[in-house]
Formats: structure tokens, sequence, C-alpha cells
């Protein structure tokens, strides 16, 4: 009987979850937007239209698995089926194939944790969270769910039991386990991040009873809701690995995930080291330079990394940089839970309430690596931002729609004058069948330093650090340490937009409307200090991905790509060409990022470029304008178009011809199995490497290997 219930409990909780996701998922598609801010979003009032186009969005969920379905194609393995090779075959074939090996990184909540329960440390320490979680010994079970599991799946977590985070009882319990807590007085990073005492929070799959699902850190970062139903957000990386598989990648040896604590800044979270053991780890076996595939948050890892290296350590180890939706310069999204709560995560008496947002973000800085920077005030004097100046005061004052706009347009663009001028001007369509962005090309940007982010009654607050900060110390309740996190974010200097000085494949989305403003008629801490939700009144857009808007995702492409066409005046010598690809977008649909072929064979990019992405959300056959909302900051990673513009960036035909100082040569098959399990984002020494490669390396090659050692390679 007992059983029966608890069968039935499950079946309940998870058609509560999946309704209660779809509500939360959709509700924006049935938003009316209250004030019109920029001249180049298209607004409507009419829930009734916005509630017939939501019927219009195409099932992008079957693009996708369609897309799975192909037939592998190998050609990473020049068309040899790897079921007929072992792994060490294999791998050498991928050396001598066309193909680029792949680090992935993941952004924010997009990596899976876990905790484990240290029960008598955890009591004694914590007896308010321990008796709040249901929990009443460590000896026995007295009564049902008495005595805590030795571990827990925290995020996202499972939807029954004491840490879930679908119901409000036990949500609280998850609050307190996931908090940070902040230590002022530490100056190591890895110390000033800590969880409640008994408690360790991990990523994961690193931890030896779910080691055999971590899968090179795929395991954490891939399908991470706990249901066999996975949304195109939840899948992650899922649609990247399994397409790479196909092209006969091996997760572990040439394809990496690098998973880690997003609770935590850059700084803190270690992501930057572990995609410098793993980048190592690939030049190490393969000889060949590597992909990073940063998603959102992950960028700040990706590029404090880039940052760290040498010239020649970049020209050896990183092929191109692919940013995907990046928010290098903040997201206005991240500065209103801070302030109120995300309604995104609650639908009545279901998901995460208030206390439980507030705990999570108290001491939370990779929130903070999000928050809004003040680079248009930081760079106003630099020329590329004057170039954008001009570009951006011809876009927001001439409209191409009206006689005088398209006749001040033409003479701009007949005298070349209008700034950025690889990117395309609005007198051409960059877009075809989106409610919310116009037809016409455009940077569709805004100077956010010089219009209000936040607005509660008659305070008014911009993108300005100072202001930032009276901001938090006046109306934000929700953490102590806000000036402690100011600075520890900057101390990754990710704000200075440094140059990462590599081909980077810039990829963005204008198609949606995207938080700009947020407006409180009242004082929010009359809500929050009492737990509740101070929800903004009101919430102006502007163009975006419907969580980073292009004045923040755009602004590393054109200050990169100015540097680029400008290396004397901008002192950049070692600037490298940017690839600006715009998802959704009709214009210069060329399906690739390369320019041309080397002598030596390899594809090679040369200029800055705009480029125009499909994707799955636009349906040729529909007569109405459609959201794209299925095409959104998240869900772009598993859009089929999406997957075959990273197959073609992956395949750059650099092929190694010369194997003799690889260490692959002295390591066996069983050796191979054993380094793809034991990869750098597992948490194992930086040297587990060398040690296994030791092991596996004959005494006679090992005195005549020329492969460099670990210390020659990177230190960050």
């Amino acid at each position: 009987m007992n059983l029966r219930k608890a069968a039935i409990a499950l079946a309940v909780s998870l058609t509560l979850f999946l309704v209660a996701f779809s509500v939360i998922k959709n509700r924006d598609r049935s938003r009316v937007f209250l004030e019109r801010i920029n001249p180049h979003t298209y607004v409507t009032t009419d829930l009734e239209k916005l509630v017939y186009l939501n019927s219009l969005v195409s099932d992008t969920n079957a693009d996708y698995f369609n897309f799975m379905k192909q037939t592998p194609t190998y050609e990473c393995l020049n068309g040899k089926d790897p079921s007929t090779m072992s792994p060490k075959e294999q791998l050498l074939e991928f050396i001598k194939g066309p193909c680029l090996p792949v680090v992935a990184i993941p952004g924010l909540l997009a990596t899976r944790l876990t905790v484990n329960i240290d029960c008598e440390e955890f009591q004694a320490h914590n007896p308010e969270i321990f008796e709040a979680c249901g929990w009443s010994t460590c000896t026995g079970w007295r009564i049902w769910n008495s005595m805590p599991k030795e571990e827990y799946t925290l995020w996202i977590s499972d939807f029954l039991g004491p840490v879930s985070i679908l119901f409000h009882d036990t949500v609280q319990c998850w609050g307190n386990i996931i908090q940070l807590n902040y230590n002022a007085t530490e100056n190591d990073f890895s110390k000033k991040y800590t969880s409640p005492k008994g408690s360790t929070v991990k990523i994961y799959g690193q931890s030896e009873s779910q080691k055999s699902k971590y899968n090179c850190g795929f395991g954490s970062i891939n399908n991470i809701l706990p249901t066999p139903y996975q949304t195109l957000y939840s899948k992650g990386f899922e649609g990247i690995q399994k397409s790479l598989i196909g092209m006969g990648y091996q997760t572990g040896l040439n394809l990496y995930a690098t998973p880690y604590d997003w609770r935590k800044t850059t700084m803190a979270n270690g992501v930057s080291d572990i995609i410098a053991q793993t980048v190592k780890q690939i030049y190490e076996l393969t000889g060949k330079p590597t992909v990073l595939i940063a998603h959102s948050l992950g960028n700040f890892g990706a590029l404090h990394f880039l940052n760290s290296l040498t010239a020649e350590e970049k020209e050896k180890y990183i092929a191109n940089y692919v940013s995907v939706t990046n928010p290098l310069a903040g997201a206005p999204k991240a500065l209103k839970t801070f302030i109120g709560g995300d309604h995104d995560y609650v639908y009545k008496k279901f998901g995460i309430n208030y206390y439980a947002q507030r705990m999570l973000i108290k001491g939370s800085s990779g929130a903070f690596d999000l928050m809004p920077k003040n680079t248009y005030s930081s760079f106003a004097e630099d020329a590329w931002l004057k170039e954008w100046k001009t570009r951006t005061d011809l876009e927001n004052t001439y409209d191409v729609r009206t006689p005088e706009g398209r006749a001040a347009w033409e003479a701009a663009v007949k005298k070349g004058d209008y700034g950025y001028k690889w990117f395309p001007h609005p007198l051409l369509n960059c877009s075809q069948g989106f409610e919310q962005r116009r037809d016409e090309c455009g940077l569709y940007m805004y100077n956010w330093s010089a219009l209000p982010i936040a607005v509660i009654q008659e305070d008014t607050f911009t993108a300005s650090e100072p202001q930032l900060r009276s901001l938090f110390d006046k109306y934000v309740l929700s953490t102590n340490y806000s000036n402690q996190l100011f600075d520890d974010v900057k101390s990754n200097n990710i704000y200075e937009l440094r140059n990462p000085e590599v081909p980077v494949t810039l990829i963005y989305g204008s198609h949606l409307s995207t938080d700009m403003t947020y407006k409180w008629d009242y004082d929010p801490r009359s809500n929050t200090a009492n737990n509740q939700f101070g929800f903004a009144n009101v919430t102006l857009v502007s163009q975006g991905d419907q969580t980073v808007p292009t004045s923040s995702a755009l602004l590393p492409a054109l200050k990169w790509s100015w540097e680029f066409d400008n290396k004397a005046k901008a002192n950049t010598p070692n600037a490298k060409p940017v690839k600006t690809v715009e998802i959704c977008s009709t214009y210069n649909n060329k399906g690739d990022i390369y320019d041309k072929k080397s002598e030596d064979g390899t594809y090679v990019v040369e200029t800055n470029e705009y480029i125009g992405l499909d994707c799955d959300c636009f349906d040729t056959t529909n007569t109405h304008p459609v959201l794209g909302q299925n095409c959104d900051h998240s869900d772009i990673l598993n859009d089929s178009k999406f997957l075959d513009l990273i197959s073609k960036i992956v395949n750059a035909n650099f092929k190694v011809t010369d194997l003799s100082g690889l260490v692959i040569n002295d390591l066996d098959d069983q050796a191979l199995r054993a380094l793809s399990e034991d990869c750098p984002s597992v948490g194992a020494p930086a040297n587990s490497f060398m040690t296994l490669l030791e092991k596996g390396r004959s005494s006679d090659a090992a005195s005549t290997s020329s492969a460099p050692a670990p210390e020659d390679i990177i230190s960050i």
C-alpha cells in the first residue's frame, strides 16, 4: 500500500511539475508589454493577438530530433566507422582527420550539483536547518524520512524528498543547504565561499557513488531535469555532444565538458584552471588546438583563461573561441533577483519561493558576475565606442520606413560614413517573420549608462558601479556582502573586455524582447523584509535573446573587431578576426565561418564579418509572424541549425601528419580508457594526466619523447 501511494504521489508530482514548468516557460509569450522604450522594438498590447501568435510557434523539438536521427558521417575519422576500431585506432584516425578537439563550458544554473551530508556534524552546527528539513536523528529511523541520506541531488533536485524545489515547504530546506556563507576576512578565493558545516556541495558525477554517470563532465551539464522528459533548455550540451560523437569524437579524449559551481565567481569556481588543464591534455594527446564553446556565464571562465595565456600559447592551443549568447557586459535580469526575486522560478504554490531564492543568492558571486557593467561610461572616450555611437545615433534618429529616414541612410551608405561597415545597415533585411523584431538589419543597442536600469519610487539608478552599490545598500536585503561581492567579481578583470587574441565566433540573438529597466512604485523592502517577493510593477524591454540584451552581447564583438581592424591604433598587434553570428537571421546565410584555405589546407578566418544563422523557430509556411521563444538564450544550444554550424566550425581541415612527438604513441587502449574516465574536470590532481602517461609509456619512449613538459605548456 505504501509503495502504491508513493507511486501515485510521484506521478502527481511529475504532472504538477510539467504543468508548472510549461506555464512558467510560456508565460512571457502572452506577456503584455507595458511601455515602449526602444524605437526599433515592435510592441503590442493586444493580448488576443499575442495568444494567437503563440499557436504559430514551430515544434523545435521535432527539428532537434530529426537532426539527431541523421546517419553518422564520421567525417572526423575520414569516413571510417569507429565500431571497427579500438579506442587508440579511433583517436589516431581523428588526429590524422580534419576536425579539432572541443571543450564545452556551460552557463549559469547549467551544472547539476549534489550535496553530501555528514549527519552528526550537520546536526551539531545547524540544528535549525536539520529540523526544518524534517530530520530528527543520525542513529536510526524513528519516523518516515527522519534521518538524512548521505547524498542528495541539489540542482536540479529530485521532486520528492526533503530538498525538493517543487513544494514551498521543502524548498526551505533546499534554500538553507544551497546557500553560500561568505568570509569577508579570507583572501583565498577558494576558501571565501563555504557551505553550512557538515554539508559538502560537489559537481554531479564527481562523488564515488556517481562517478559512472560523469561522462567527462557531460553527465553534469546534459539533461539536468530529474525526469525522462527534457526541454531544449534542460538538454544543455546534449545536442553538441551527440552531434560530435556522430562525427567521430570520443568523450574524454578529444571532447570534454568543464562543469563548475555556478554559485561562485570565476575566480572562486576554478573553471579557468580546469580549462587550462584540459587544453594542455588535448594538445599532448592530439597535437591539435582546441575549439572552446562557452555558453552564457561560461564565457567569463573562458575569457579569463584566454587572457591568462601568452600570445604563443594562444596560437598553439586555441583554434577558435565560440562565444554563445555571452553576458560579458552584464544582464539586467541579474539585478531584479537581488531586489525582489525572480517570478520565473515560481508558479502559485510551486517552485522556489522568495526565502529560498534569497538564500541561494545571498553569497552568490556567480550571480554578481552577471551584474550590468558600466562599460559604456568606462569606454566613452575610446574610438571603438565612438564609432558605435555614430552608428547607433543614425539608427535611432533615422527610421528607414520613412522617406526621410531612407534618404538619410542611403546618403550615409553612399559616403561609407555610418560606423562598423562590416555589420549590415538598415537598408538591408536581416529578419523575417518575428513578432518582436523588425525585419531591417541593425545593432538594436542602447547606452545603459545613460538610461536607468532600476527606478524605485523616486530613486533612479543606472548601470554605473557607484549607483549599483548605492542601490544595493539602500534596497537589497537578500545579501549583506554586496560591496565585497562587487570587489570580488572585479578581480577577474572581465569588465575590461580585454581582447582574447584568438579567432572569435560570437553568436547572439536580437529577435526577442529582453528586460532592460525595472520600475517599482513602492519600496520592495516592504515585501522582502517579510520573505515575500517584491516584483517590479513595470518592465521595459529592448532587443536581445530574452535574457541578454544586444546592448551587452554585441559589445565584445564590436570592441574586438575594431581592435583587429585598427591594430596599431588600438595597440593590439595580436588581435584576430571576429565572426559575429546572429541567430534567426536571414542575411548572409553562408553556413560557415571560414574565408579560405591556407597553404597547408587548413581553413582560416581572415576578416571581420556578420553572418546570419537560420533557426528552427522560423517556419516559412507561416503567413503570420512568430515569437521565436524556442530559440532563446539557452534553447539555441539545441537548435539544429546551430548544431550544424558547430559541426562546420570544428571541421577546419586541420590534419596532423607527423605523429612522432605525440604521447598517444606510448599509450595503449587500457590507458586511454582510464584517461577518458579521469578527466581534468573530475577534480583529480593537475599532474594526474602525466602520472597516468608515465605508467603507459615504455622506458625507452619516456627517454626519447619530444612531448613538452606540463609546466612548459600553460601556467595560470
